[in-house]
């Protein structure tokens, strides 16, 4: 039986003879070739051994073998990933390194050797002499100090072997030691230094030798020639990291290094609708516009904006790479659509008033609130939900009261207005039902009798009584017109001062039946001690010096016990008024008769109170308006005809001077001379149309001119049309024989 086990185990170790081991193990570098510069983004391994046979595998695959496999050095060129190296040798069992991390450009270092049992020859140690010239020169045996010409021990196989000294040429070298080759003499040659120059692109990257900085790129140095570590930095791009020869020469166009950079950034270019989008990057808001350069890696995108679903997504930005993404965020609301009656109420949503008629709202239960004033209020509850439209008609219940309306005299004509629209008119008495709650405006005309105002407040379910007697006699001023207010065409395309023609509004007013007389002016002048040029010509006042004397400046005043030299022109325009003193004369009148004054200031200051209830000088618009007999005209080239020796005093009918007042026919309105006589003063700074429509104008804001309108005794009939405008004579400091004024009062 022994014998039969004992040839069992004989055929099997025949058979399958036992396979002997290797040793791996991590070591340092030993003379290496740079691999880096021809493989920027790839990792790399040196395997140093006395085996000329090895082979290697990768689970994730080899890019390249290099190396010198007779001198005991492969290079393994691998992809920078987490992966398992295979290392072969025919009759040994497979040894196997796991690589958990590698970067581009990692540089690994092993050893492979026998096990010592299994050792070549029985031997894994011998005794070696480095013999070195100069005696002082520093040697590394695989990076550590050896003696030298001193015999000792280092292990069988390949060693990195470094010989140098200052002013040397270095020498770097891969031995291999077996029991035959012990000796190893090295003589260095003496060297000068040698220039180099690294350059990089982009510049400005930082240079290191043997760890110490040298510069930025580009970079000129002298150095002994002979290997260095070379390293260049730049903030966000790839770190070169190599070994360089440097040849000893004095030629500045060799022992040159260039490196292109890889940028260690990625680019995202990313759209995104809508436009006010809040982008976020790892849940941090990035303010990201077009293009942006990113660190590569794993990154939280999120989009999102009010009434629109949440966009989420992990995106990776890639070395080198642009990463092109377009984010259309869907919107997340439904739409309330109302039509509401009346159209001025308000709308709330949630208690939030909102404008329009059309809501995008995410989707939710909301409250619904119309209300108007004098209208109930009505509130409903709507469900929005997404991409839905919800229609609703809201009609709200008018809150009404009853009118009981009597007055005096019964054939009273009443109007009942509300925010100036009219809403109701009848004569006489009346009783109106259901009439909305609110304030009214109503007026009451009839013949004989001033006109009566008031306001009416009608109240929910109560009725309002009005009894009104009406009082005799006119609310106009007297010597004036009422101008009911109204919209005409001001302008025409007759004169270039007078175009564009163009829609303006008026309120109503009250003026002047006449251009204002001498005898009126004269009572004024007496009131006051009132300084004028009205004396001209001979026939205005007596004073106590002369024309000459007073604008030459000396101080002299009217004689108030003087008269009209001549009594038959006291109803005759009066002249020679500038602006300032029409708007004097409208003050004085104005604190005469208890009216409020219209002007404030002084020179180029003065300022017009409109609301007041004074005198003052039309608007330009509303002498015009005037002018063509407001709401009754009848489109006269003139006022009051298109005949001008009916309705004017003009160059040729007035014997070259002034006529009384109201003795040519009147226009529509019953006013007399707005055509010819004399020149009248308006309110505004002389300027030029514009073509948009107007409410109540009043001019420029400033200018050297005021506006005079009309024409007058001397004028060609052009000058007197209504439309009419030049910039004549018009500082308002001007005092003209052709220059009076019309008084007018807001009603």
């Amino acid at each position: 039986m022994k014998k039969i086990l004992l040839l069992l185990m004989f055929i099997t170790s025949m058979l399958f003879p036992q396979l002997k081991e290797m040793e791996v193990k991590p070591t340092t570098q030993k003379g290496g070739i740079p691999v880096n510069r021809d493989n920027p983004e790839k990792a790399a391994i040196f395997f140093y051994t006395q085996f000329d046979d090895l082979s290697f595998w990768s689970n994730y695959g080899i890019v390249d073998i290099k190396g010198d496999s007779a001198g005991g050095k492969y290079i393994v060129i691998v992809e920078p990933v987490r992966q398992t190296i295979e290392v072969r040798r025919k009759g040994f069992k497979t040894e196997m390194i796991k690589l958990e991390s590698l970067q581009p450009r990692d540089v690994l270092y092993y050893e492979v050797l026998p096990k010592k049992e299994e050792g070549i020859s029985g031997v894994t140690e011998i005794g070696i002499t480095v013999q070195a010239t100069p005696s002082d020169a520093t040697i590394l045996l695989d990076d550590k100090p050896f003696p030298n010409n001193v015999t000792t021990k280092v292990f069988l196989g390949s060693h990195n072997l470094r010989v140098e000294k200052a002013g040397y040429g270095s020498t770097v070298q891969e031995i291999v030691v077996t029991p035959e080759k012990t000796l190893f003499k090295i003589d260095l040659e003496k060297v000068s230094l040698s220039p180099i120059t690294i350059k990089s692109n982009p510049s400005n990257g930082k240079v290191y030798i043997n760890n110490e900085l040298k510069g930025t790129t580009e970079v000129g140095i002298f150095l002994y020639s002979g290997s260095y570590e070379l390293r260049v930095e730049l903030p966000d791009y790839l770190p070169i990291i190599e070994t360089i020869q440097v040849s000893p020469t004095t030629d500045k166009t060799k022992n040159v290094f260039s490196y292109n950079l890889v940028r260690n950034k990625g680019i995202l270019e990313l759209s995104v609708t809508p436009s006010n989008a809040i982008v976020s990057l790892n849940s941090e808001q990035s303010n990201i516009s077009g293009s942006v350069e990113l660190n590569p890696g794993i990154y939280d995108l999120e989009v999102k904006a009010s009434q629109y679903d949440t966009y989420k997504e992990k995106i990776e930005i890639k070395r080198g790479e642009t990463l092109k993404k377009s984010v259309n965020l869907t919107k997340n609301t439904g739409v309330l659509a109302l039509n509401v009656q009346p159209s001025i109420a308000v709308v709330n949503i949630n208690k939030e008033k909102k404008s329009g008629n059309r809501f995008e709202l995410i989707p939710g239960v909301y409250e619904i609130e119309i209300a108007s004033e004098t209208f109930y209020s009505e509130i409903f509850t709507v469900t929005i939900e997404k991409g839905k439209t919800i229609e609703r008609t809201v009609t709200l219940k008018q809150k009404t009261g009853v009118l009981q309306f009597t007055i005096k005299p019964l054939e009273a004509k009443v109007i009942l207005k509300q925010n100036g629209v009219e809403k109701y008119s009848w004569e006489g008495i009346n009783i109106i039902e259901n009439i909305p709650e609110g304030v009214y405006d109503l007026t009451a005309k009839a013949s004989g009798y001033k006109i009566f105002t008031d306001k009416i407040t009608i109240k929910e379910n109560q009725s309002t009584i009005e009894d009104i007697q009406m009082v005799m006699g006119s609310d106009t001023p007297e010597g004036m017109v009422l101008v009911e207010g109204g919209t005409f065409t001001m302008g025409s395309n007759n004169g270039s001062d007078e175009d564009p023609p163009h829609k303006v509004t008026v309120g109503s007013y009250y003026i002047g039946k006449t251009e204002l007389t001498l005898g009126l002016f004269e009572k004024f002048i007496k009131s006051t001690n009132y300084q004028t040029d009205a004396d001209k010509d001979g026939w205005s006042y007596i004073w106590t010096g002369s024309v000459s004397q007073k604008k030459s400046g000396v101080n002299w005043r009217c004689d108030t016990k003087g008269d009209l030299r001549n009594n038959s022109e006291r109803n005759h325009p009066v002249i020679h008024v500038s602006w300032y003193d029409a708007v004097s004369y409208c003050n004085w009148l104005s604190e005469k008769e208890g009216l409020q004054k219209a002007y404030i200031g002084t020179g180029n200051n003065i300022k017009c109170d409109f609301n007041s209830n004074g005198y003052r000088l039309p608007t330009e618009a509303e002498w015009e308006f005037a002018a063509i007999g407001g709401n009754q005209s009848e489109g006269y080239k003139y006022s009051g005809s298109s005949d001008i020796d009916v309705v004017a005093w003009y160059r040729s009918n007035s014997g070259s001077k002034t006529h009384a007042v109201g003795t040519k026919q009147p226009n529509e309105l019953g006013i007399y001379d707005m055509s010819g006589n004399v020149w009248e003063w308006c309110w505004d700074w002389y300027g030029d149309y514009g073509s948009g429509n107007q409410n109540d104008p009043k001019g420029a804001n400033s200018g050297s001119v005021r506006v005079v309108r009309g024409g007058a005794y001397l004028g060609f009939p052009g000058i007197c049309r209504v439309t009419c405008r030049i910039d004549f004579r018009g500082s308002p400091d001007n005092s003209a024989s052709t220059e009076g004024f019309r008084l007018v009062r807001t009603k």
